[in-house]
């Protein structure tokens, strides 16, 4: 592929009976954002918070000169508002990265919405490798 899109998967069924006309129905069950490496977005659920790792919603967002992104705030602030919102998980958040659901590059911010908690492998080796492949 050579860019980011969503694709869609679609099963085509047919059933019948000896001695009936056959019935044929087309289904489109799931859409899938995958990138130009045609690696789709991980799909990631925290079963502390209750919540899935949010996918962007748009294939083609515009990539911001990094002059003109928003800023990362490292501060301590993320970890008080998940404990705050979701009670104290007792992780050890040095082994976390909060990573933004859509990333600095594209127009993401700090706002705690656009935040999420993963391992820092996780992060690292399967949604950083994704966003690579973003275009």
């Amino acid at each position: 592929m050579v860019k980011t899109k969503f694709v869609y998967n679609s099963d085509i069924l047919t059933a019948g009976w000896v001695g009936s006309v056959p019935c044929t129905k087309n289904i489109t069950t799931e859409t899938y954002l995958v990138n130009k490496n045609v690696y789709q977005y991980p799909q990631i659920y925290n079963s502390h918070s209750g919540k899935s790792l949010p996918a962007p919603t748009k294939a083609n967002m515009k990539r911001y000169k990094p002059e003109d992104r928003v800023k990362k705030d490292k501060d301590i602030r993320n970890i008080r508002w998940y404990i705050g919102k979701y009670s104290d998980p007792k992780w050890d958040w040095s082994a976390l990265d909060i990573h933004h659901v859509i990333h600095l590059e594209y127009g993401g911010d700090n706002k705690m919405g656009d935040l999420y908690a993963l391992t820092r492998t996780l992060h690292q080796l399967q949604i950083s490798p994704w966003w690579r492949g973003y275009r």
